[in-house]
């Protein structure tokens, strides 16, 4: 039986030999053949485009998963400098506030008491040593400082001013 120009169901020995090495002038086979290879492009294409975005998504994941350990380890810094600044101004703090409630208004008897806190802050923190102005000299030794003491008056007030240094200790202690 022959159907559009073909033998169907026919034993290759009856076809006669003219019709056996026919060029077939059918081109349903080549828009198939033609159709099945651009949808294997279209299939790769897409593919293609997933596997891009994927790998954008990915590195953009990474990206920021960098960015936010390092604004950790940034933050972390941070908080250590911070720490360390309070500290500092902490021992700062410890060591004016023996003579910073002594500031403004005193009796002779508390000035007395704060030359004898300065001896001792000066034996015991050598790179803060603390230097006292009276009557226009400044004394900062041991003896200079007791000496001075022994010319306060108890029964008088006096007027206490504090200057500091660049890192905020306090360097000398006017007697007025």
């Amino acid at each position: 039986m022959k159907k559009n120009g073909e033998y169907i169901g026919v034993d290759e020995k009856y076809i006669p030999e003219e019709e056996k090495y026919v060029e077939n002038s059918n081109k349903k086979g080549k828009k198939l053949l033609l159709g099945l290879g651009i949808g294997y492009l279209i299939l790769m294409a897409i593919i293609v485009i997933v596997v891009i975005v994927f790998m954008i998504f990915i590195f953009n994941f990474f990206s920021k998963t960098f960015n936010t350990a390092n604004d950790i380890i940034d933050t972390a810094g941070d908080v250590i400098d911070s720490t360390s600044e309070s500290i500092d101004n902490t021992e700062v703090n410890i060591f004016n506030s023996v003579f910073s409630v002594m500031e403004g208004s005193c009796s002779g008897l508390m000035v007395r008491s704060m030359l004898d806190q300065v001896i001792i802050s000066n034996n015991n923190y050598s790179n803060h040593t603390i230097s006292v102005s009276y009557n226009g000299s400044i004394v900062s030794t041991d003896d200079e400082i007791t000496s001075l003491k022994e010319s306060i008056d108890n029964s008088l007030n006096y007027e206490v001013s504090l200057s500091y240094d660049a890192e905020g200790y306090i360097n000398l202690i006017n007697i007025d």
